[in-house]
């Protein structure tokens, strides 16, 4: 029996701050709706991966 999944989707990278959010660190605004909804559309999937640089 062949249990694996196919994962079918793509990915694409997008900036969080200031893309898919209004905003610029360290606020956090109200969410682009329209570009999310877009992607969505086309089939992409998200991953969020947040780097924070602290000196």
């Amino acid at each position: 029996m062949n249990n694996k999944k196919i994962l079918d989707f793509q990915t694409i990278a997008v900036d969080f701050d200031g893309t898919l959010c209004y905003s610029k660190w360290p606020e956090l605004g109200q969410p682009n709706l329209a570009l999310i909804e877009y992607l969505q559309e086309w089939g992409y999937a998200f991953v969020l991966i947040l780097a924070f640089i602290f000196s």
